[in-house]
């Protein structure tokens, strides 16, 4: 019997989308081989940790993230989703995404 080999991999967002701050954004992402532990979600901003969006989400292939509002509008977003139990099996973003300001009335 051979084990399959943990796979993480973003799906959404991975790149190209524009979002509002304030907005809920659905994570979703596949994955093969993930037993235990829990699935960890963090922003990035231009290569730098930024915000821990999940500490630990079941594995369910979906989070759903309200971003907050305080966020600062600009590029340079990415997510990476890692497994807790084995770190170095993660995926980030393939390419930015860019937050834009809530309008207010």
């Amino acid at each position: 019997m051979s084990e399959e080999t943990p796979l993480l991999r973003i799906v959404h967002p991975n790149g190209g989308e524009t979002f509002l701050a304030g907005d809920t954004v659905p994570i979703i992402w596949d994955s093969h081989g993930i037993f235990g532990g829990g699935i960890i979600l963090v922003l990035y901003r231009k290569g730098v940790k930024h915000l821990v969006i999940s500490p630990g989400c079941p594995d369910s292939g979906r989070f759903e993230w309200r971003m907050p509002e305080s966020l600062a509008a600009g590029t340079g977003y990415r997510i990476r989703i890692r497994w807790s139990l084995h770190p170095e099996v993660n995926d980030f973003s393939d390419a930015d995404f860019q937050i834009l300001e809530k309008q207010t009335k």
